[in-house]
């Protein structure tokens, strides 16, 4: 049963004990009365002395505090003032104050959770062998024996030249072996990529298999984006505004757990993008046109969202784009704004909906656009390599994919009462670095995970390619080389004079076709930025993957920012690597225990330390108490001391200790007392000395109506 969404325990019971409390009070403030509306007009000795011991419970306070006020002014009329009394009276009163002010005390509670013990795990949470075949199979096509997938590992290539035009990067220190073995990827550091299997591989069914065993498997985002932080098979990947972030070898974290690396390996993509103050837009009202084209040329259209460091490259790549279209537009048409508006009329593909597509290069004055636009990005991308010294380790890596694209954003938007439907273009670059991080990911109640800690750490980044390629002889003496995907490994190892930064050179990504080669799980990482750009229109060429572009804003308006565009890519880049690879199960079983620790979920009962106030007067005053009784025992007769003063209790209480003054002749047993109200002395108890009253009436008559009845009288 649900008491508060609000409240703490501390409080709950605060108000509890001060209600308990008021009632206690209120009922023995009330009940005193019942009681004396309730004395009998005679009675015996034990009658009376029974309601004085009760009654004077209730006026204990009062009188003891009018008491120490008399005595502390020395009014008090005792032939010798009795000190010891007075403490003792005066300590009496101040537990009773202690003990309601130690109620605050119990605002203090509240409930909480606390982090229970640490347990063990391992990435992909896969803990048994199993757990590590459940894996394996998951990652095949469904029905595939992992037996027949080659695995394949090289610690060593080198160039060879085989003939004047054919050069190949030949492994010369091979592994191989297959999916089922486990030994096979064991003692694998856990930062090394061979720890990857890429996604629905199976055995490629090619002609040659006695001389080259291929594989084939999927390369690509899913059809979806993965917009929050997510643990899947192993990997973690943190979309963000620039781009992605992922880490390997994580195990799944349940709720309100978190997990440390000193050294994991994580892949960083960042995404920057440049408006080239290029728009298209079309009035939805005006169904008889296709939209113009506009260009800015006044200073504010330059709007930058990215990294710092790919600003520069941008900026210079973008004068270079708005040079070439220029030609386009009309230079007598510019407005009091700065616009420029197209000669012709757009041939852009519009839409209401929110979405972002590559836009491919368009010829200008008889200039071939591939050609202009290739030479364009080549430039960006060739500024990007030297900028942080990418390098191009032998000829075929020239036939690595531009790292710069231009992308548009396109939707619905309004302007001066107007709905139109808009494209705004921009140039836009990826880059993709392998790191060596010390990170730390948690999962809060809700079981949502992020990083809380991330920071690069010095180490050296080796990186081995080795061509997969099959020579085949032809009846007229020639050879054809065919080149498949090749073995690519990346292993990082700790150095402190190393760099913390390694940017990889991104490899080429294409959305109609799988993969076919060795199927090493290092050959998916370089290609994540490439799917961000949406090279060649990957996405708008693939009905597959008609629905990634499409953003969740829908038809509703945007406003055409530029950190829409890179917050899409680190969305795809995220969904590219959680799609196209996994942990690799036995990789997973084989490594070393992760400790994973609790950080709460057991419910517990937590106090605020400045709330104990409440609790130390009544703490001191019992300590005075207990001290002073003890002094008692020790110095005062000891056992004896309680004996008498519990005699004395029983005496000093009711009527017991007046009665050898007012009637020392009459035995209390057999005495009755009754309320006369005689001058001067005023109402008072009289010891009955002439028999009980006859008259009923006046026998059952109480206190009250008597004092009444005499109070009437006297009027």
């Amino acid at each position: 049963m649900l008491v508060s969404e609000r409240l703490t325990i501390g409080q709950i019971t605060f108000i509890l004990r001060a209600a308990i409390q008021i009632l206690t009070y209120g009922g023995l403030f009330l009940i005193t009365y019942i009681i004396l509306s309730s004395s009998p007009h005679v009675a015996s000795l034990r009658t009376h002395d029974t309601v004085n011991r009760i009654l004077g419970k209730s006026t204990a306070t009062k009188s003891a505090a009018l008491w120490i006020v008399e005595a502390v002014r020395g009014r008090n009329t005792d032939p010798v003032l009795p000190r010891r009394l007075l403490l003792a009276i005066f300590l009496s009163l101040l537990l009773g104050i202690f003990s309601s002010i130690s109620d605050l005390g119990f605002l203090g509670f509240y409930a909480c959770s606390v982090a229970g013990p640490s347990t063990s795990d391992k990435p992909s949470s896969i803990t048994s062998q199993d757990l590590a075949v459940t894996a394996i199979n998951a990652s095949m096509v469904n029905g595939t024996d992992p037996a027949a997938v080659m695995a394949y590992r090289c610690d060593y290539a080198e160039e060879v030249q085989f003939n004047v035009n054919v050069t190949e990067r030949v492994c010369r220190s091979w592994h191989n072996s297959t999916f089922a073995d486990p030994t096979f990827f064991s003692g694998l550091n856990m930062t090394d990529s061979d720890n990857l299997i890429p996604r629905q591989l199976r055995k490629y069914a090619y002609k040659r298999s006695q001389y080259l065993g291929l594989n084939s498997y999927f390369i690509g985002p899913n059809i979806k984006r993965i917009e929050e932080p997510t643990i899947s098979n192993g990997i973690m990947v943190v979309p963000h505004d620039m781009g992605f972030k992922a880490v390997f070898g994580v195990p799944q974290l349940k709720p309100q757990s978190k997990v440390s690396f000193d050294g994991a390996m994580a892949l960083e993509v960042e995404m920057g993008c440049m408006a080239l103050g290029m728009y298209t837009q079309h009035d939805l009202d005006n169904t008889g046109g296709s939209g113009i084209d506009i260009f800015a040329t006044n200073s504010s259209w330059r709007k930058y969202y990215g990294p710092d460091n790919l600003y520069d490259i941008l900026s210079t790549t973008v004068d270079d784009v708005r040079s070439y279209y220029r030609p386009l537009f009309n230079e007598s048409s510019i407005d009091s704004s700065g616009f420029l508006v197209g000669t012709n009329s757009t041939s852009a593909i519009l839409s209401t909906i929110a979405s972002i597509h590559e836009i491919p290069f368009s010829s200008v004055a008889g200039q071939d656009g591939a050609l202009q636009g290739n030479a364009i990005m080549g430039n960006c991308t060739q500024a990007i390599r030297q900028k942080f010294g990418i390098e191009l380790i032998d000829a075929s890596s020239m036939q690595a994919p531009d790292t710069c694209s231009v992308l548009a954003i396109g939707g619905s938007t309004t302007s001066e009462g107007y709905l139109y439907e808009g494209l705004s273009r921009m140039v836009c670059a990826t880059t993709t670095q392998l790191n060596l991080v010390s990170t730390t990911i948690e999962a809060n109640p809700e079981g949502q995970v992020n990083f809380t800690k991330f920071d690069r750490l010095p180490s050296d980044l080796n990186y081995i390619r080795a061509n997969f390629f099959d020579a085949v002889p032809q009846d007229n003496g020639d050879t054809i080389w065919y080149d498949y995907d090749p073995v690519e490994r990346y292993t990082l190892n700790p150095n402190p004079s190393s760099p913390s930064e390694h940017y990889l050179l991104q490899r080429p990504f294409y959305s109609n076709i799988r993969g076919i080669g060795a199927g090493s799980g290092g050959g998916i990482l370089a290609r994540a930025g490439t799917a961000m750009l949406d090279l060649n229109g990957a996405y708008d060429n693939n009905a597959d993957y008609a629905g990634i572009t499409v953003l969740s804003e829908g038809t509703r308006q945007i406003f055409f920012n530029a950190s829409m565009i890179t917050k899409w890519g680190g969305e795809v880049g995220a969904s590219f690597i959680l799609e196209s690879s996994a942990f690799n199960g036995w990789a997973a079983y084989e490594s070393a225990p992760i400790e994973v620790e609790s950080t709460g979920g057991r419910v517990a009962t937590c106090y605020k330390g400045p709330y104990v106030l409440g609790f130390v007067p009544l703490l001191i005053a019992s300590l005075i108490v207990f001290g002073w009784m003890l002094f008692i025992l020790v110095a005062g007769g000891g056992i004896s001391s309680i004996k008498y003063g519990k005699q004395l209790e029983n005496l000093y209480g009711g009527m017991a200790p007046f009665w050898g003054v007012v009637c020392p002749t009459t035995r209390a047993q057999d005495a009755y007392l009754f309320w006369e109200n005689t001058p001067p002395a005023g109402p008072h108890l009289a010891l009955v000395t002439n028999g009980i009253p006859n008259d009923s009436e006046e026998r059952e008559q109480t206190a009250v109506e008597f004092l009444a009845r005499q109070d009437g009288m006297k009027r």
